[in-house]
């Protein structure tokens, strides 16, 4: 047994050294015999097939773009694509190198379709590759879509307001006051209009700007489910003008000088309309008993206008609404069949100077002007020239100097309690000297 195990022993050395001796060579042979396995396997075994998945595109065709036919809903599928060939020509291929589509090329009208899975290569040298199954179908929905514009009509009936208040619904201003909705066309088609409807927890007592919620009404004025109705994401801001109502008479000022009878042409004179209905954004019309619409100068009342009235455009203060509409009242004045005018040559001797600047002197230049006044037959033919005066205020005029000046010159007709007046506006050309 000793001497078995000895020889047991020297071959296990014997081999061992021999293996180390020929490491090198039986490694090349082991490379060198994978090498012609591989190239006999790649030469002589059977094609091999393998699958990828790959993408589903959905590109509509010029057509449906033109008629506005799309897939209702976005596609997230995938496609099991197979290819054939030897290990060595299809083992680097993978989904990139293949690409799948639908094929909308029948597709003319909307509805359920059955539509058939393209699948092409990227590269034409792929294409031996491909194994090709036309027989696979997807079932999709086709919408028609459609686009409208439409103007927001304001829905305030659910406000209310307080302390005498009201709504001025003309002058609600929506921002902003179109909407486009887009959608399936039947749908699309079936919106006759838009409206905003605006609530409030509180009762208005001033204008307000509030946030309003669309609705869509078909033609009969049903709201319809805006499900399906797209539309861009605006917040839409409903500005609520709110005023107080009053009906206010009519009221006009005549300036005059202190001698004049003004109760002789109040007395006279009428306004047409006599009143006014205006609105107010507060309650500050309260304090209003009356409108006045202006200030008449007395020597800007000439004949013609005693005869067929004088015009006054209207304008009302700050935020104030004129609710009747008349934007122009007519001052009409009453028996003045025996007013006329007369035409006088009025000297200046007739003048008086103002508030002369000290150190100066004032010559007059221009000795007569004509001056037109208007009053009573009775009373302009009774007056002579020397009842007109002529009056030069110098308050206020700043660049007085030496030299020739034209000067404005105020005209009154003398007296107390006086009817008639000077008409127009008068210069006179004066000297200033020290």
């Amino acid at each position: 047994m000793e001497n078995y195990n000895l020889n047991m022993k020297e071959a296990l050395s014997k081999f061992i050294s021999s293996f180390l001796t020929n490491l090198r060579t039986i490694i090349f042979a082991f490379i060198i015999s994978v090498i012609i396995w591989l190239a006999i396997s790649f030469q002589f075994f059977p094609d091999i097939i393998l699958t990828v998945e790959v993408p589903v595109s959905a590109e509509p065709t010029a057509y449906m773009n033109d008629v506005s036919l799309e897939l209702a809903d976005e596609l997230d599928e995938t496609v099991t694509v197979s290819f054939e060939g030897k290990r060595s020509e299809i083992s680097s291929l993978n989904a990139d190198d293949f690409y799948a589509y639908l094929d909308f090329s029948d597709i003319k009208m909307a509805g359920y379709q059955d539509v058939a899975v393209k699948v092409k290569v990227k590269d034409e040298l792929n294409a031996r590759f491909l194994r090709t199954d036309d027989s696979v179908l997807r079932t999709v929905k086709i919408i028609q879509t459609a686009e409208k514009t439409l103007r927001i009509i304001p829905d305030v009936q659910k406000l209310e307001t307080t302390g005498g208040m009201m709504i001025e619904s003309a002058g609600i201003v929506i921002t902003p006051d179109v909407i486009t909705i887009s959608g399936e066309k039947p749908l699309i088609d079936s919106v006759h209009s838009v409206r905003v409807r605006v609530v409030s927890d509180e009762p208005l007592i001033t204008t307000t700007v509030l946030n309003g919620e669309l609705e869509f009404l078909d033609s009969r004025g049903n709201i319809i489910l805006n499900d399906g109705i797209y539309t861009e994401e605006r917040a839409f801001n409903v500005t609520v003008p709110v005023f107080k109502r009053k009906t206010l008479p009519l009221e006009v000022s005549i300036i005059a000088p202190d001698n004049f009878e003004l109760d002789s042409l109040y007395n006279k004179m009428s306004i047409e309309p006599k009143d006014l209905t205006i609105a107010s954004p507060n309650d500050s019309i309260d304090n209003l008993e009356g409108l006045n619409i202006g200030t008449i100068s007395l020597s800007d009342i000439t004949l013609g206008y005693l005869e067929n009235g004088i015009p006054i455009q209207i304008t009302l203060p700050e935020g104030y609404e004129n609710i009747s509409g008349n934007n122009e009242v007519r001052v009409i004045f009453d028996e003045i069949g025996d007013y006329d005018v007369r035409t006088f040559q009025v000297s200046t001797a007739n003048f008086n100077n103002l508030n002369i600047p000290s150190g100066f002197k004032v010559d007059y230049i221009t000795r007569t002007i004509t001056v037109k006044v208007v009053g009573p037959s009775n009373v302009i033919y009774s007056m002579t020239s020397a009842d007109i005066i002529g009056a030069i205020n110098f308050a206020g005029v700043n660049d007085i100097s030496v030299g020739e000046h034209s000067i404005g010159v105020r005209l009154t007709v003398e007296g107390s309690n006086v009817y008639a007046w000077a008409i127009g506006d008068y210069k006179i050309d004066i000297e200033v000297s020290n």
